[in-house]
This record gives C-alpha cells, sequence and structure tokens, in this order.
C-alpha cells in the first residue's frame, strides 16, 4: 500500500499555487516574467537546435495541394492535432532546469518535463499570480474578474442565493410549462384552420365546375341520365348523406348507390343535426335546397369539420358516378 501511495502523483508532497517557485516567488525578483528577447539572452548557452521555437513557422506539409500550402509552425500543429492553444512563452521554466536535474531527470527528459511546465501550469491556475502586471491588477480591481482571496459567502447569503435561484427556477418552469401550452394551442388552431381549408378548396372546386356544366351544356344534356349501368348497384361504404334533389332525380339515383347512404328529403326542413354529425362526407344536389337549409347544412358541416361535395351534374347516373370514385 504504501507504495501505491508513492506511486500516485500526489503521493510525495501536496503542490500548492502558492508556493509554486515561478509563478508565486517569494522573491519579487526571482519569478519575474521577462520578455523572449532578455529571457533568450539569460538563456543564450542553453538555445541550441534541439530547444525549437514553437511559434516559428518553418514546417512545410507535404500532402497538401501546392496552390494552398501553408508552413506550420509547433503550436499550430498541436492546435491541429489537438486543438489545444500553446502558451506563448514556452521557456517560462527554462531557468527550473537546474531544479529537474536536481531529481535525477536528464537529457531529453528534461526538455519535455519542461515543456509540459510550462503547457500544464498554464492550464490549471486557479488563483492569480503574484506577479502579474498592474494592468491586470487593475482588471481584478475593478470587479471584472473575481478574486479567489474574496471572503466566502455566509450561510445567510448562501441561503438567500439558494431561494433566489429556486424562484428563478419555478418561474422558468412556469413559464416553459404556460410556452408549450400556448404552443399545443397553436398547433391545433393551424391543424383545423388547414383542415377546413382544404375541405373548402374541394368545394369551391366543385362549385366552379358546376358553374361550367350550367354555362357550357345545353339544358337538355344536363338532364340526360349518360353513363354506364353495368357499375351500378354500387354499395356505398362510407357513411355519405345527400342532400336535395327533385323527385325524378331521387327515383332515379335511389336504386343505383346502396349501403351505408342516405338521402334527405328536400321537404325535410327540420332534419336532425345528428345526421351531419355522424356522417363521414356530405353531398349536396343545390337544385332542390332552399336557401334556410343550404346555410343549416354548411353551418352543420363547418361546426363538425365534415367534407362537402356537390353534384355538378342534373344527370342520375353520372351523379352516383361522382359519389362512387368519392367512396373508393
Amino acid at each position: 500500500m504504501q507504495e501505491i501511495v508513492e506511486s500516485l502523483p500526489w503521493g510525495i508532497i501536496e503542490y500548492d499555487e502558492f508556493d509554486d517557485p515561478v509563478w508565486s516567488p517569494e522573491d519579487d525578483d526571482a519569478g519575474e516574467q521577462v520578455s523572449s528577447d532578455s529571457q533568450e539572452k539569460q538563456n543564450a548557452p542553453a538555445k541550441q537546435s534541439s530547444i525549437p521555437d514553437w511559434y516559428e513557422r518553418k514546417y512545410v506539409p507535404k500532402d497538401e495541394d501546392e496552390l494552398f500550402t501553408f508552413n506550420r509552425s509547433l503550436a499550430q500543429i498541436v492546435y491541429e492535432e489537438t486543438g489545444c492553444i500553446m502558451p506563448r512563452d514556452m521557456n517560462k521554466y527554462a531557468d527550473r532546469l537546474r531544479a529537474v536535474k536536481g531529481y535525477g531527470v536528464r537529457g531529453k527528459d528534461s526538455m519535455a518535463l519542461l515543456y509540459l511546465f510550462s503547457a500544464l501550469s498554464q492550464a490549471r491556475r486557479q488563483a492569480p499570480a503574484f506577479n502579474l502586471s498592474d494592468d491586470v491588477d487593475l482588471l481584478y480591481g475593478n470587479g471584472l474578474v473575481e478574486k479567489q482571496t474574496k471572503q466566502p459567502l455566509t450561510y445567510d447569503e448562501l441561503s438567500e442565493r439558494l431561494k433566489q435561484a429556486l424562484e428563478e427556477n419555478k418561474r422558468l418552469r412556469t413559464s416553459l410549462h404556460e410556452s408549450e401550452r400556448s404552443s399545443r394551442e397553436i398547433k391545433k388552431e393551424l391543424s383545423t384552420i388547414r383542415d377546413t381549408a382544404g375541405l373548402e378548396h374541394r368545394e369551391l372546386a366543385d362549385l366552379r365546375e358546376l358553374v361550367f356544366n350550367r354555362e357550357s351544356a345545353p339544358e337538355q344534356e344536363l338532364s340526360e341520365d349518360a353513363g354506364s349501368d353495368s357499375a351500378f348497384p354500387y354499395e356505398v361504404g362510407r357513411n355519405t348523406v345527400v342532400f336535395g334533389g327533385h323527385e325524378t332525380w331521387l327515383k332515379a339515383i335511389r336504386p343505383m348507390l346502396t349501403g351505408n347512404i342516405r338521402f334527405i328529403d328536400k321537404d325535410m326542413k327540420n332534419f336532425d343535426i345528428s345526421i351531419i354529425r355522424n356522417a363521414d362526407i356530405l353531398w349536396i344536389q343545390q337544385n332542390a335546397v332552399s336557401h334556410n337549409q343550404y346555410y343549416r347544412i354548411i353551418d352543420a358541416a363547418r361546426s363538425y369539420q365534415k367534407p362537402v361535395r356537390y353534384f355538378t351534374y342534373a344527370s342520375a347516373a353520372k351523379c352516383a358516378s361522382q359519389v362512387m370514385n368519392e367512396d373508393i
């Protein structure tokens, strides 16, 4: 167990940001951040080809199109491969080389370790360093960034913040519920409008055809019973209700259509509205329907969202064919 504990990264000594020799030095001069130029001068003997400049764009990819070839730096290659951005100053821990060697780390391992120091220390900082510039201190002083040294909140303050958060959460949930309910109502209304528009579009098409037939065909042709008798009698499957029609027309069409169909006599002025409510489709022969009865039929059809079709011929056979084609 002791061997396991000592193998853990924190198994020997606990790291403290405020004891960091680079970020939080005890000697102000020792930890002062220097520019790249001055640091290069200080570390001139150690500046070798084996110590790369991470932002020098001198690497050319071989598999790119020659017209669109861009030199890369090591930092750009790291970003393209990992999505991570390397620190600008990768020699920040160069003066810790002697300390690293003091652990017995030598050769390439020591340089790799220093680069890891620079990259990881930039990523893990939780408290501001003591040796930052006055501009950064001013940023903290203006309250744009909350200092780590700020006094912790009291129990009452935390309780008040929790209460406010719960109230805001409740308000947002209520708002979300109302929005979802409103959205459902709007979708339902839109669906109703679409259904009504579809029914009215079909009804309008019938009326246009009816007007066209009346204006273009002689009266005697409208009254002829043209059609194939081989298709009749036809058994209607949908719950169909027929309004209107003269006695001669009704007498001719009734034998042609059997099954689930009901003819409402033109003299039946006060028909039961439930007939329309239970119907699947309504047919109107307008030449024997009064205005009052017509509007009563239409109002009930709109109320129950029932499709309304019009017989566009005077011929009983042609009208029966309309019903048959719509029922199929």
